[in-house]
């Protein structure tokens, strides 16, 4: 997953962004979304906006799986949290 992070950040020109992606899955993935698995993940930038965001869907959820302890954590390692229920189940995107 780092290197697919990796090789996205240099395609799309934001390496600077790079460390705190990494870091950002590997929270969610092994701590604060572990008991969700499978979980797609994906990542997006905006050439035009700027903006970069990781997506964290889990079908058939359809509440968040963030406490207020996790949505604190993530908000001062990110500049938003979105959660957003979605036809195929819940998502939690991460604006970086």
């Amino acid at each position: 997953m780092h290197s697919v992070i990796n090789a996205f950040c240099q395609k799309y020109n934001i390496t600077g962004k790079v460390e705190t992606a990494q870091q950002l899955i590997d929270v969610m993935l092994n701590d604060i979304m572990a008991a969700y698995r499978p979980i797609t993940v994906r990542i997006t930038h905006s050439e035009l906006s700027a903006v970069t965001a990781l997506g964290f869907m889990v079908e058939k959820m359809t509440a968040t799986p963030l406490s207020d302890s996790q949505r604190n954590l993530l908000a001062a390692q990110c500049r938003q949290v979105v959660e957003e229920p979605t036809e195929r189940g819940f998502r939690v995107k991460l604006i970086i």
